[in-house]
């Protein structure tokens, strides 16, 4: 995980790298950005956007936002997921394949 360096850091200080390194060659990289619980106006599905506590924030993996950025642009790594992989395939595979109504 790293910071955001972009126009949504207030919103979003963290973006989650959900890329294996098996692709770094390439100069993009898919993210999902991690955004402060306190700036969403309404609770939501915790199994679509689990909460993590980073550096004293509470943030919600954001599946819905996932995009990709130039690799260049990543600010500084802060922490891995890595212990929590469970729980960030888990999300995104809700929103693929197991969140229909």
């Amino acid at each position: 995980m790293c910071r955001n360096t972009g126009t949504t850091r207030a919103r979003s200080p963290f973006l989650l790298i959900l890329q294996s390194t098996l692709f770094k060659g390439f100069d993009r990289r898919v993210v999902i950005p991690m955004t402060l619980r306190s700036v969403l106006p309404r609770e939501v599905d915790s199994k679509l956007c689990p909460a993590f506590v980073i550096e004293g924030q509470v943030v919600l993996l954001m599946p819905l936002e996932i995009t990709n950025i130039p690799g260049e642009r990543l600010g500084q790594v802060v922490m891995s997921l890595r212990d929590e992989a469970e729980t960030v395939i888990a999300a995104v595979d809700w929103m693929m394949n197991r969140g229909w109504d």
